[in-house]
């Protein structure tokens, strides 16, 4: 019995907080509705029979309702923070970028692409990817042609308002894709 009321409390609290706040306003106008309207629909003798489980329907949704707003308040400003916190990572990260880095990120400038075929056993690109400027993309691959890595999309915002972060000592680019003999140019 007791386990049957805790599945059932459970459950009725995982449903989505739209649900709750309509039991929550049905409660509320069967409660202080005027009991003409409650007389014509046929609810008055089951207002006053329940009306402390209407009463505790509304505290329970009220509250409810409260935590559930508080926590998506809470979530949103932990979220734009963390989302703060990486582009100011990403644009430290890009003003300190390496040579090697740079003829990478070079790539997805020049040919205007987000994506480049890398090679996933590259030191270089590792660490473009530990650092959330680009990520692998796909999982098919191989080690000859590499794997294709897309740039995230605030890098590539970075990189094409401020350009200046991919000057460098050569202007080369570098792309891991092996051209066959059969593919034109």
């Amino acid at each position: 019995m007791i386990e049957t009321f805790i599945s059932g409390a459970v459950s009725f609290i995982k449903l989505a907080p739209r649900y709750i706040v309509g039991i929550g306003l049905i409660a509320g106008f069967m409660l202080w509705a005027d009991s003409r309207i409650l007389e014509e629909l046929g609810l008055y003798e089951i207002s006053i029979a329940f009306k402390s489980y209407l009463g505790f329907a509304i505290v329970f949704s009220g509250a409810f309702s409260f935590a559930y707003i508080f926590l998506a308040i809470k979530n949103l400003i932990i979220e734009n923070y963390q989302k703060r916190e990486f582009r100011k990572a990403i644009d430290k990260r890009l003003a300190a970028l390496t040579e090697d880095e740079k003829q990478i990120l070079r790539y997805y400038f020049a040919k205007n692409t987000r994506a480049n075929s890398l090679r996933v056993d590259d030191g270089v690109v590792q660490g473009l990817v530990a650092a959330r400027i680009i990520y692998r993309s796909a999982t098919i691959g191989n080690m000859v042609d590499g794997f294709a890595f897309n740039i995230t999309d605030y890098a590539w915002e970075q990189i094409h308002k401020n350009p200046q972060f991919l000057e460098g000592t050569t202007n080369t680019y570098q792309t891991h894709k092996v051209l066959s003999p059969w593919t034109r140019i």
